[in-house]
This record gives C-alpha cells, sequence and structure tokens, in this order.
C-alpha cells in the first residue's frame, strides 16, 4: 500500500520527535488538515504587505486604534 504525502510528512515530522503516528493518529490529523488546511494556506499565500506595521504590538491586548478592549478612564 503506497503511503499519500501527508502520511509520509506526519511520519517524518513525528518520527525525528520521537514518536510514531498509527492509523488512528494519521486519521485525527486528516481531519484536522480538511477542516483547517484550507483557511491555513489562504492566510499563509495572503498578500499581507500592504497591512500596517503594529508598533509596540502586544499579543495579550487587542490591536492598537481598534477601540476593543479599552476602558475609558
Amino acid at each position: 500500500m503506497e503511503e499519500d504525502e501527508l502520511a509520509t510528512f506526519v511520519r517524518v515530522a513525528l518520527q525525528r520527535a520521537g514518536l510514531e503516528a498509527d492509523e488512528t493518529d494519521l486519521a485525527v490529523i486528516r481531519v484536522a488538515e480538511a477542516v483547517y488546511g484550507p483557511d491555513r494556506e489562504a492566510l499563509m499565500s495572503a498578500d499581507l504587505s500592504a497591512a500596517p506595521v503594529e508598533h509596540g504590538l502586544d499579543p495579550s491586548r487587542p490591536p492598537a486604534g481598534t477601540g476593543r478592549g479599552q476602558v475609558d478612564r
């Protein structure tokens, strides 16, 4: 039985970490890839060069200037 690219990639990546993937692991990973893969690929291929740079980025807070999460004092 010939293994597809995803299964080969997963097995090799997990082997490098000292882990083995069985058929159940691969089935779960296939479902996750089917659900999240297209959106991930769209994000990875998006041209974000026109997006403004946020200086002083703090991932624990919403983006500056959105008005969300800001408290008036």
